[in-house]
């Protein structure tokens, strides 16, 4: 099993945080060195070894290992017993491990804001931070489930309904699955007869669903037209919740 093979793999290399922040940080200035076109903004550079970046990535990183071995353990447990639920006490684990990730994010984010850089510098610093995180905590997770880690934190700075890593990896599952579907851009011709083909093929068996805990996730809201209208970054919506939010995370 994912979750007994991972236990394994990490008694034999235990894994440290701080090496993989600095070897990380190393891989993204060399491959800017060999690459000019790539850009790493400056405000970045300077707060990566800061208290409140290493306070962060440390909660992300125990938030989402934390949820992928309670969502692999449950899988596990159903394959085996065909049993559902888990124990409450995973459920709160998680929300309290979201909480702290949320707050050390506010943190971070201050501390950026105070240093009063432009708005671009902001995004940039934004856009930065996501792929700093999956790739510091890569070491913890085998290939074939980095699509989970790199899904799961586009969710919480994007919200459900702007995740562009999960919608990528559907779109790779579609075309795996598919080959006829993929459409090539190249000309007018082309584009007319992949879309001839694509609704050759039944819409339903179009699509593609990879199963989630979504009940798990904190703030999760599922994918709809009025629910991408009214999308917050969860992160966002752990920090400042809207009273949408609160009725939510009530029901729950």
């Amino acid at each position: 099993m994912i979750l007994e093979r991972k236990q394994s793999i990490k008694e034999k290399v235990p894994f440290n945080l701080h090496n993989s922040i600095e070897t990380t940080i190393k891989e993204m200035i060399s491959a800017k060195e060999n690459d000019p076109s790539l850009f790493i903004p400056s405000s970045f550079l300077e707060n990566y070894n800061s208290k409140e970046m290493t306070l962060f990535v440390q909660s992300a990183y125990d938030y989402c290992t934390a949820l992928f071995k309670i969502e692999q353990g449950h899988e596990i447990k159903e394959q085996r017993a065909h049993t559902a639920g888990y124990r409450i006490s995973d459920t709160e684990k998680v929300k309290t491990l979201a909480g702290l990730m949320a707050r050390n994010y506010a943190r971070l984010m201050l501390n950026v804001f105070k240093q009063r850089k432009s708005t671009k510098s902001e995004q940039n610093f934004f856009e930065t931070l996501i792929y700093y995180v999956a790739k510091v905590m890569q070491p913890v997770f085998e290939k074939d489930q980095l699509k989970w880690l790199e899904d799961e934190l586009n969710r919480l700075f994007r919200s459900t309904a702007f995740n562009i890593s999960r919608r990528n990896h559907i779109e790779d599952e579609k075309n795996k699955r598919y080959p006829i579907v993929k459409t090539h851009k190249k000309s007018h011709d082309m584009v007319i007869n992949n879309i001839i083909l694509r609704n050759s093929v039944p819409r339903e068996r179009l699509r593609v669903v990879i199963n989630e805990m979504t009940d798990l996730k904190p703030a999760y809201v599922k994918l709809s037209a009025y629910g991408a209208l009214a999308a917050r970054s969860p992160m966002i919506s752990m920090i400042l919740p809207s009273p949408s939010d609160r009725v939510r995370a009530f029901e729950l």
